[in-house]
């Protein structure tokens, strides 16, 4: 343990970040991707560029269709072992499952019709369980065809399960991996509260400044940092170019209190120019509209 309860805290609050923080950049980053997964789909799935379709008759085109679908390899491989009762005999086979539910399923992002069908399974432990094995398959909804089976619709079956379960099947090892990310992500908030409660503190109820480097050095040696190495960084290339260039935007629109807001470089607005804070978020609902338009 560390030599204090801060200290501490700013270690959990680093490392931690380092170490998941990339999972988590995935997890945002193909999120936000997963948002348009039938649009990726469409992209990657040529022959699906179509415009939405009326569901088609279900007598006519797609109970034909349904009863040629067969149930899953994987499915049944993987599961009807759990859902048989091997007391009551030899497990059914595969094609010899009786179907006895269908769904079919569409939306205006989705042109295509993704259909399925439940196969019951005919002994099992559970009688009041869902007892299922599924097939299911993708048709061309303005004529019934099947579309090839084994292509890889990027959005909803790589970009979209990527985001909550990394494609990690092994025991839902991708599953834990984002919940512990999440979590982990949960404790940095909590210790980064642990860690600037004292810089809170220090200007909001000792009414310290920190306004110079001496102060914050000094700042920072009460509270366990190195000071040599504090001035060191803080006296760094890389810190001296970031405040060198939040200076420049600073004085570029003639920042002389906070709040203040500038859009895309161009238009700059606050309270004191729009005559309340309220008024100034409107306002820069506006610019951004107009910087959207430019």
């Amino acid at each position: 343990m560390l030599s204090n309860f801060r200290l501490s805290m700013t270690w959990l609050h680093t490392w931690f970040g380092l170490v998941l923080g990339f999972v988590l950049v995935v997890v945002f980053f193909f999120g936000s991707l997963s948002v348009f997964d039938r649009e990726f789909d469409r992209w990657a799935i040529p022959e699906t560029r179509f415009e939405p379709q009326p569901m088609p008759s279900f007598d006519q085109v797609l109970l034909p269709i349904l009863q040629r679908v067969e149930p899953d390899e994987v499915d049944y491989a993987a599961n009807m072992p759990l859902l048989h009762d091997s007391a009551q005999g030899p497990m059914t086979p595969r094609l010899q499952l009786p179907a006895d539910e269908f769904w079919a399923y569409t939306t205006h992002r989705d042109p295509v019709l993704a259909m399925g069908v439940g196969f019951r399974v005919p002994q099992p432990k559970d009688p009041l369980g869902h007892n299922h094995i599924h097939g299911d398959t993708t048709i061309d909804p303005r004529d019934g065809t099947m579309l090839r089976e084994g292509q890889q619709k990027i959005g909803s079956e790589f970009f979209y399960p990527l985001h909550y379960s990394l494609h990690l099947e092994w025991k839902f090892i991708g599953f834990w991996i984002v919940a512990l990310a999440a979590l982990t992500m949960l404790a940095m908030l909590i210790t980064g509260l642990v860690m600037h409660r004292k810089v809170f503190a220090a200007i909001h109820q000792q009414r310290k400044r920190l306004d110079r480097e001496s102060d914050i050095a000094d700042f920072m040696a009460e509270n366990g940092i190195d000071k040599a190495k504090f001035v060191d960084t803080f006296r760094s290339f890389g810190v001296a170019t970031k405040v060198k260039q939040g200076k420049q935007l600073s004085e570029a629109y003639k920042i002389d209190g906070v709040p203040a807001i500038g859009v895309q470089g161009r238009w700059f607005t606050s309270g004191s120019l729009a005559g309340d804070n309220g008024r100034a978020l409107a306002v820069t609902d506006y610019l951004i509209q107009q910087a959207r338009k430019a």
